[in-house]
This record gives C-alpha cells, sequence and structure tokens, in this order.
C-alpha cells in the first residue's frame, strides 16, 4: 500500500496502460498516413503506389478495435471499487484514506478510457473524410460496417483473448474465423454488438459535431451597439 492507500489492483500496471496506448496510436498513425498519401496522389508527380495504400488500410482495419477497447476497461474499475471497505466510510474510520483512494481510482479510469474515445475517433476522422470526399453519403453505411467490425473485435479480444497478431498466425486465425462465425449466429452477442455499435456511432457523431464547431469558430449573431 502507497501512502495514497492505494492497492496494487487498484489501478491497471503501467505496462500494460503503455502497452494498451502503443495499440491504440497505430491505427492513429496509419489514418493520418493514409490521408497524407491519397491527397499526394492528387498533386504528386510521383504519386505513391496504390500497392502501399492498400497494406496501410489492411493495417489500420486490423488495429482499429483496439482503440474502442480501452471502453472495457470500466470492468476492471468496478472490480477495484468493490475492493473498498465502504464500512469505514459510515463509521468514519480512515474516511479521508478511503474518499481519496476512491477518487483517484475513478480519475485513473475516467481519464484511461476516456483516451479510447478520443483514440477511436481520431483513428477513423481521416479516413471518413476522405469516403465523404469520393463517395459522398455512402460513407456513413462504410461507418456502420466498420463500427460494427469493432464491435466483433472487441467482443473477441475480451471474452476469448484474441489478439491483433492471431490474423497472422493460421491456428489462431482458424479459431478466429470458427469463433467469428459462431457470434454472428448467436443472437445474444448480436445484440451486444449492436448495442456496441450504436455507442460507437453516438460518440463519433460527437465528436464530429465538436469538431465542426472549432472549423465553424465563434460565432458573432450579437447585435452592434446603438452609438446614437
Amino acid at each position: 500500500m502507497n501512502p495514497y492507500g492505494l492497492h496494487p489492483d487498484d489501478v491497471r500496471p503501467a505496462l500494460n496502460v503503455t502497452w494498451n496506448f502503443f495499440l491504440a496510436a497505430i491505427p492513429i498513425a496509419m489514418a493520418f498516413w493514409i490521408d497524407r498519401i491519397v491527397r499526394l496522389r492528387a498533386t504528386s508527380p510521383r504519386p505513391p503506389s496504390v500497392a502501399l495504400i492498400v497494406f496501410l488500410v489492411a493495417v489500420w482495419c486490423i488495429f482499429l478495435p483496439n482503440t474502442c477497447y480501452l471502453l472495457t476497461e470500466w470492468r476492471h474499475y468496478i472490480s477495484a471499487v468493490q475492493g473498498i471497505d465502504l464500512e469505514n466510510l459510515r463509521l468514519n474510520t480512515n474516511r479521508q484514506e478511503t474518499v481519496l483512494r476512491t477518487l483517484i481510482i475513478t480519475c485513473f479510469y475516467v481519464c484511461y478510457s476516456g483516451s479510447g474515445l478520443i483514440a477511436f475517433f481520431l483513428a477513423v476522422w481521416p479516413i471518413d473524410r476522405l469516403l465523404r470526399d469520393r463517395i459522398g453519403s455512402r460513407a456513413r453505411m462504410v461507418r456502420a460496417g466498420l463500427f460494427a467490425g469493432c464491435a466483433f473485435g472487441v467482443y473477441l479480444g475480451l471474452v476469448y483473448r484474441f489478439n491483433t497478431w492471431d490474423l497472422f498466425r493460421p491456428h489462431r486465425l482458424h479459431a478466429i474465423l470458427r469463433l467469428t462465425r459462431h457470434a454472428i449466429t448467436n443472437p445474444g452477442v448480436v445484440a451486444l454488438a449492436i448495442g456496441f455499435t450504436v455507442i460507437l456511432w453516438l460518440i463519433y457523431e460527437a465528436f464530429e459535431v465538436y469538431m465542426r464547431g472549432l472549423a465553424c469558430g465563434p460565432t458573432t449573431d450579437e447585435p452592434a451597439p446603438n452609438l446614437k
């Protein structure tokens, strides 16, 4: 126990957090790289090859679920809070230490899972802009399918503990495909995936509205003062 009253299991290990942040950063980097390369193809006398773009898009797709996977870290928060002896609050025993411990745990998981929201938006936004420039409103259909794929990816990682690199291991890939076929025929799993897809959609739309507001800048709708 440290001076703040934290137990070792109250927050996630630093190595685990760093690794998850690294995995979530990969699709962000890929998205902005793809955006830059595609726009260069329209102006550069020596445009990047299509094969490079296809490769980057594939990497982006398989790593994208690592961003929204951070939203599921709240399950550890529940376990951590259950470990706090709330009886101390009622008896006024170590009250300050208990409150401080609870606040630290809560702030940690708000920031940890909240970073997943930001990472997810930053990883999707550049690609979504490219699609809207080229296929218009049909980009929303692509986005819906992409979000559903992320939902099933999170499910496979959360329940069966698959990792992104398992796609490159033949025996693990076979298991992933088999369990994916089972998942899409299971009404309960499909309902959960739809629910998570809707959450991702709402999160993305909220960030999109925020970014449009930043792009528009402050409004000046107030009438000019009467100087007479």
